[in-house]
């Protein structure tokens, strides 16, 4: 993996080439139509001025082309903090473009000094608009959160201290909900998707979606506990099933990081728990200062990140067992947990369906109107901002349901 650090770069023909391209983009991505919508009584402009910080969930890898769409809507040029790995796309040429559209990037799971240096200097030296997936990767579900991580809010601070060191004003978020939304009945698709799936993995297929699904899952929890080396426990509750995977996939974190782990909870406390245990003994490692060191942090992320596979796989399961695909239930739900098992049980997406997709903007969040902020230790101000973004975005998926 390549960790050197790309710089966005300004290139007015590179945009343009770009935008013209949308409509092919829109294409491979399976989107039919990108719809712009702005909380009541907010003016799009007013909640986008500079600088800010953009934050939003990421469901899709693309993702970009619903933001970039809303900055085309205005005219408003973005930069966005990216994952260094995903600038070697196309033998680098995906890299390439994007950091002439406004991308740079950063080396998840080190202290990345360059990354650092160049996403606060934007704030402070040019009143960017820095848009970030604070969940950290791809797959969250259509209209889940996962856990937002800490690091671009401690930047933001940062930023925000030198700009008002300099009499300027701090830097502002604005949270964006993304949804993707089937406009039309796919079932009979979704169910013949659900049958392959059953049949790769010689789970019991029927006519039923929901209960192919069901039996996907099974298989995928019967071979986690194969792995964890968990013997005779088909005949248990599947509640108790995931609670032996659960302690299980806590000791290997333990075994991995050396952290302590806290008592049992349901499952939506393992996944935040192990992915915030997982960020935390990453980063709690020492600046990386040679070649050798910063190869050791990206071996220590490629652990952190197969126990992160884990914790998806009980995330699948979860989301029939909370009843978020279920036989009455929406069909966008379904059609997330197929692709997620597609990918699992495949290794890549198989099924694709046009969807439509919105932009909830929401109202931004000044720090200047947060009581008693200034007054707060750094760690609560940090705390502070991540669940007020979190509690935004939860609001823009909720604002934009169809209908």
């Amino acid at each position: 993996m390549n960790i050197n650090f790309l710089p966005s770069i300004e290139s007015p023909a590179v945009e343009k080439l770009m935008d013209m391209m949308m409509p092919f983009a829109k294409w491979i991505a399976g989107i039919r139509t990108i719809t712009i919508k702005c909380s009541p009584n907010t003016d799009l402009k007013e909640q986008l001025a500079n600088p800010l910080l953009i934050v939003s969930n990421h469901p899709t890898d693309m993702d970009p082309i619903l933001i970039r769409t809303l900055g085309l809507k205005v005219g408003i040029r973005f930069n966005y903090l990216a994952c260094r790995e995903g600038f070697d796309g196309l033998h680098g040429a995906w890299g390439w473009a994007a950091q002439r559209i406004g991308a740079f990037s950063v080396v998840r799971g080190t202290v990345d000094r360059d990354s650092i240096r160049f996403t606060t200097n934007l704030w402070v030296s040019d009143d960017a608009r820095i848009v970030v997936f604070p969940e950290g990767e791809v797959g969250a579900f259509n209209d889940k959160l996962l856990p937002f991580h800490d690091g671009i809010f401690q930047l933001l601070l940062l930023a925000t201290d030198k700009r008002i060191a300099n009499g300027k004003t701090p830097v502002s978020i604005l949270p964006v909900g993304l949804r993707y939304t089937l406009m039309t009945d796919h079932h009979s698709e979704l169910v013949k998707a659900s049958k392959e799936l059953c049949t790769a993995t010689g789970a019991d297929s029927s006519d039923s979606l929901i209960e192919n699904l069901k039996s996907v899952a099974s298989i995928v929890i019967a071979r986690l506990e194969q792995e964890y080396g968990l013997r005779n426990t088909l005949d248990l509750p599947t509640q108790d099933r995931i609670s032996h995977l659960q302690t299980a996939v806590l000791e290997r974190i333990h075994a991995a990081t050396g952290r302590p782990i806290p008592g049992n909870g349901d499952l939506h406390d393992l996944m935040r728990i192990g992915a915030n245990i997982i960020e935390d003994a990453i980063d709690s490692h020492a600046i990386p200062e040679t070649a050798f060191d910063k190869r050791l942090a990206i071996q220590r992320r490629q652990r952190a990140l197969a126990l992160q596979a884990d914790i998806d796989r009980l995330q699948n399961w979860l989301a029939i067992e909370d009843g978020y695909a279920t036989a009455s239930g929406n069909q966008d739900h379904a059609y997330e947990l197929i692709r997620h098992f597609e990918t699992e049980v495949f290794g890549s997406v198989r099924t694709r369906i046009a969807r439509d997709a919105s932009v909830q903007v929401g109202t931004r969040i000044n720090l200047t109107d947060i009581a008693d902020f200034a007054d707060m230790p750094r760690k609560q101000q940090i705390r502070t901002l991540r669940q007020m973004s979190v509690d935004a975005v939860s609001s823009c998926l909720a604002q934009s349901l169809p209908g």
